[in-house]
């Protein structure tokens, strides 16, 4: 378990249990695209030892899928995402030349790289289109970031995530040809449906104190089934044809954003574990190579609804995984802090104005701060 509490310091430059709600959210991405767990092998089996049970192959199928919903999964990782490029600068000025050139580098490195291998291995990098849609519209985020700072700054953060979310739904509101996927308008679009989201996660760093008031344990836990729960008739609706994701993971945004809040606050009064911090660290490499060990399967003709090849591919994605992120993805981090550090500053971006942020907040940061620390010391 990690220590809880830390320093003013210390919480505008790491904030607890992102990194733990990075690899749970990258698993399930992982899991969806291995479609559930594997129980379609054994279904198979005792159908045809007992036909009678056939009326609730589609019923178990649905199920099953419900558990995995990655599309959710990457809702969450839009939130985190905002929250984290915007709180440690969201009461000092943006350098915008080394903030894009660490973005950039950290993320656009191991993006190329993966690009580079699948086309070499593979001929086609198309089974990397499943995730790469997500990077891409985080791409964008990272670049029109310091431009949406200069318009909060004049009609603030709240009539941005109004604004965006307005846009979203009229963008929604067009036909597609991707069966409602929230990748379905390309490249050029999608960033438009998530840019809410993104926001939403934006608007929580700039307004919410991540040092509030916790929930009991019980109620943290309802919490997590309910956001589960949500995602999974979510993924049923879309997977029914009835309300698909461009409208429904919009509608997740709120909630998900709650969740987050408070998985954070309560990881700050109660602690992380420190196990799956750890192992969130390289969440991002998770994300980005399930999809070659997938790919490797299909290659040699092997399928993953085997109870034991599921296994086997998960076992490969994890290695393959680890790998990346030694030898790339740790990489690029470190070559991003060099060239940030050596980049000209271009043009200082100034914190959104006092008349825009809640001044309460900024208080009760120090304040619950203060009297968190006191209580530790008393303990």
């Amino acid at each position: 378990m990690n220590t809880p509490g830390g320093s003013v310091r210390e919480e505008l430059r790491r904030i607890p249990a992102v990194d733990s709600l990075r690899i749970v959210c990258a698993l399930i991405v992982f899991g969806s695209h291995l479609y559930a767990l594997p129980v379609y092998a054994v279904l198979a089996h005792l159908t045809s030892r007992l036909p009678q049970l056939q009326a609730f192959d589609g019923a178990v199928v649905v199920v099953n899928r419900a558990l995995f919903d990655g599309a959710a999964a990457v809702c969450v990782f839009f939130v985190i995402s905002g929250i984290c490029i915007h709180w440690p600068v969201r009461a000092q000025p943006l350098s915008v030349g080394p903030y894009l050139v660490r973005r950039f580098v950290r993320v656009g490195l191991p993006l190329l790289v993966s690009l580079i291998v699948a086309q070499a291995v593979f001929g086609t990098t198309d089974f990397l289109d499943a995730v790469l849609w997500s990077l891409y519209c985080e791409l964008i985020y990272y670049a029109i970031y310091p431009l949406l700072r200069v318009l909060a700054a004049r009609v603030g953060w709240t009539f941005l995530v109004i604004a965006s979310f307005a846009a979203a739904l009229m963008l929604a509101a067009q036909p597609d040809a991707g069966q409602g996927y929230f990748f379905a308008y390309g490249h050029a679009k999608t960033w438009i449906l998530g840019l809410p989201i993104w926001l939403t996660g934006v608007w929580i760093a700039q307004f919410v104190s991540f040092t509030g008031a916790a929930l009991r344990k019980t109620t943290l836990n309802f919490l997590r089934f309910g956001v589960w729960l949500a995602a999974a008739l979510i993924l049923t609706s879309q997977n029914l044809h009835a309300v698909p994701f461009k409208f429904s993971l919009l509608l997740l945004a709120p909630l998900a954003g709650f969740w987050v809040l408070y998985e954070i606050r309560n990881g700050y009064h109660h602690g992380t574990w420190a196990a799956l911090e750890s192992a969130g660290t390289w969440s991002f490499s998770v994300y980005l190579c399930h999809k070659f060990a997938i790919a490797l399967f299909a290659r040699f003709g092997l399928t993953v609804w085997h109870p034991l090849n599921w296994l086997l591919a998960v076992a490969l994605g994890i290695a393959l995984s680890l790998l990346f992120y030694r030898c790339v993805e740790w990489q690029s981090h470190r070559l991003a802090r060099w060239l940030a550090s050596r980049t000209p500053r271009m043009t200082s971006i100034a914190a959104t104005p006092k008349g825009l942020v809640q001044e309460p907040q900024e208080r009760n940061f120090a304040a619950e701060t203060a009297v968190g620390d006191a209580s530790r010391k008393s303990r």
